[in-house]
């Protein structure tokens, strides 16, 4: 993979959160602020140093709500709104990122996950070798021979033989596995009943859930306990499951008419406002690495 020219794909509202909740343990509340946006700088710098990324986009979530939220009006319901102070940190880092001349993308109406895979999607036909990094499971359904996952929280790269490890089945299964199961994070749905071990189970020997409907009598030649009950709930818990691989499913087609290419960065390197002058030192440390990178 290092062998390679890689674009790095950033889940920007996954690393922030991160950032924010192990900063708010130990930072007094007066430097909050400073600190929390430092770190991201900090954090953005190691990623450009370690992998020295042919582009970089950072993508954030959009403020409004998205399809899902028609779909299923209790997505993401049990989330606790954005604290007001990261609202306001969000705004700067957002405004520094693009004074550095780092693409940064919001598309509305849709969310990150969605802007990414549509990337990726975008990025790989042209022959690119695409890097994510989040700490969304939801995303692990993009990765293939050409996209990867870091997950920021451990620093594990994912691909497809840790994906089967970790799973127990390849990424083009995730999707179905999360229709079965449920995610309580984003409160998809699923089966009410059907277990991580049932559902890996019924997709390793059935295959995704288009085909686990279609062969509900299979589910009684197999190993497995409480057979008939399985089958009950799986009938029972149609149309959810259905919906929840809808919920789960992320986006490749998000129209983006936004540039996503690196620009200019000289042109557009304005660090030097006295709100800036706590960060001015790591800006021109990313300044100077994109620049050698590119």
């Amino acid at each position: 993979m290092y062998k390679k020219k890689i674009v790095i794909l950033i889940d920007g509202h996954s690393y922030l959160y991160r950032i924010y909740y192990a900063k708010l343990k130990n930072t007094h509340a007066r430097f909050l602020y400073t600190k929390i946006i430092y770190s991201f700088l900090y954090v953005l710098k190691n990623i450009l140093l370690q992998y020295k990324p042919e582009t970089l986009i950072i993508i954030f979530d959009s403020k409004k709500k998205n399809f899902r939220n028609q779909l299923f009006k209790n997505y993401k319901a049990n989330r606790p709104n954005m604290p007001n102070l990261l609202k306001i940190i969000l705004l700067k880092i957002q405004n520094i990122l693009i004074n550095i001349g780092i693409p940064t993308i919001i598309i509305p109406k849709f969310e990150a996950d969605d802007v990414i895979g549509t990337l990726s999607n975008i990025l790989e036909k042209k022959g690119q070798f695409v890097l994510i990094i989040t700490c969304d499971k939801d995303l692990s359904q993009l990765i293939n021979k050409n996209i990867y996952v870091l997950n920021h929280i451990n620093n594990n790269i994912l691909n497809t033989n840790t994906i089967k490890k970790q799973y127990g089945i390849y990424p083009n299964l995730i999707i179905d596995f999360l229709s079965l199961t449920g995610d309580a994070v984003d409160n998809i749905p699923g089966v009410i009943g059907i277990g991580k071990k049932t559902a890996i189970l019924l997709l390793q020997k059935i295959g995704n859930i288009k085909k686990i409907y279609n062969n509900l009598k299979k589910i009684s030649t197999l190993n497995i306990r409480g057979k008939k009950n399985i089958i009950d709930k799986l009938k029972q818990g149609k149309k959810m499951a259905f919906l929840s691989y809808k919920l789960a499913k992320i986006k490749i087609d998000v129209p983006i008419n936004q540039k996503y290419q690196s620009k200019k960065l000289l042109s557009l390197f304005y660090p030097c406002t006295f709100d800036n002058v706590y960060y001015i030192k790591i800006i021109y440390e990313l300044k100077n690495i994109i620049i050698n990178n590119t």
